[in-house]
């Protein structure tokens, strides 16, 4: 369990980025990413989808030696 706990946690901030894509797109009528409301759901969504990254890429570049 502690050996997949990075990638567990990526899909959680993946979907949890999708999520919030779709509900801002549903609650607003702009565009995907609109610089206007970066306050609302785009900052989140950015964060969650960096941070899946690099969790991902911490985990299998940590193997490196």
């Amino acid at each position: 369990m502690i050996r997949r706990l990075p990638e567990i946690l990526a899909i959680i901030l993946f979907f949890s980025a999708l999520f919030l894509a779709i509900h801002q797109q549903i609650i607003s009528d702009d565009r995907w990413f609109n610089l206007r409301q970066m306050w609302h759901h785009e900052t989140l969504i950015a964060a969650f989808v960096f941070g899946a990254v690099c969790l991902i890429a911490g985990k299998y570049l940590g193997r490196l030696k």
